[in-house]
């Protein structure tokens, strides 16, 4: 049997679904927190301005990856459960 062309392609939506298939909030909240500052970042190495985050948009980043870590485990442990 021969390979789908589209196997091994992740597209836009599987990036937002979460093992079960379906999406996930917090993975669109850390796509979107990630995207921004990664905007950002650019648009100050296109302008030549330096780049210096300030607490608030590291906090931000920090706080979006922690739920991400922490909903996963919370699925783990409710899977494990049933």
């Amino acid at each position: 049997m021969a390979p789908s062309q589209n196997e091994g392609k992740a597209n836009l939506s599987q990036l937002l679904k979460d093992s079960k298939g379906e999406y996930s909030s917090v993975r669109a909240q850390t796509w979107l927190v990630i995207l921004c500052f990664g905007g950002d970042w650019i648009a100050h190495i296109v302008r030549k301005e330096p780049f210096t985050p300030d607490l608030s948009i590291v906090g931000i980043v920090v706080g979006v990856l922690g739920a991400k870590v922490g909903q996963k485990f919370a699925e783990n442990n409710k899977s494990d459960s049933q």
